[in-house]
């Protein structure tokens, strides 16, 4: 009896405790993600002139991407494992639907890393033939100062390079329908920002 007793008296304040800790630190989540989200809506996404794209490791040339009504713009750095934060499956996926539903949108997959090895590797591995930007020098990061945090470091581009929306469409249902929504032309863009 004095066991339960006891155990009680320390489980019951540990869980209110917790409880009140998760209450607080959501909040705290809730404002950080809407404080990004306000100080990057409409921001102008700075492109780097000397860019180089690859397929598959080889250079190309893809300047059609930017000239899209729309552009996805997908920033990985080298903090971690690249091909993880990609997802390049779920990526085909979504692009081959936009594809299909002819949407104006071009996709920008930026790479920093120091050694674009893995990243090979997998792009032979899932057949992703799509072009992927190397930014070896960092200069995407420099010229913007992305937010920190892989969930903060998708957007949806308008034609001049504006941030419409921030999230990847592939990791949130709820930020994939605000995607279609935008890319069909339904509604203004301003009320996607809340």
């Amino acid at each position: 009896m004095y066991k339960q007793k006891s155990i009680r008296h320390f489980i019951i304040p540990f869980v209110m405790f917790t409880s009140f800790f998760s209450f607080f630190s959501c909040k705290e989540l809730t404002k950080k993600k809407q404080n990004i989200i306000e100080e990057w809506y409409e921001k102008k996404i700075l492109i780097p002139e000397n860019i180089t794209f690859k397929s598959m490791g080889h250079d190309t040339v893809c300047s059609s991407i930017l000239n899209h009504h729309y552009k996805v713009l997908v920033y990985v750095d080298s903090a971690g494992c690249t091909p993880c934060h990609l997802m390049l499956p779920e990526w085909k996926t979504y692009m081959s639907t936009c594809e299909r539903l002819a949407y104006d949108v071009g996709f920008l997959f930026v790479v920093q890393s120091n050694n674009y090895r893995a990243l090979e590797q997998d792009l032979y591995l899932q057949h992703f033939t799509y072009p992927i930007i190397y930014d070896s020098k960092n200069e995407f990061d420099k010229l913007n100062q992305f937010p920190k945090g892989q969930k903060y470091r998708t957007f949806l581009l308008d034609a001049k390079n504006h941030v419409v929306l921030i999230g990847s469409p592939i990791e949130n249902i709820e930020i994939s329908a605000l995607f279609d929504k935008i890319l069909r032309g339904d509604g203004d863009k301003n009320n996607f920002t809340k």
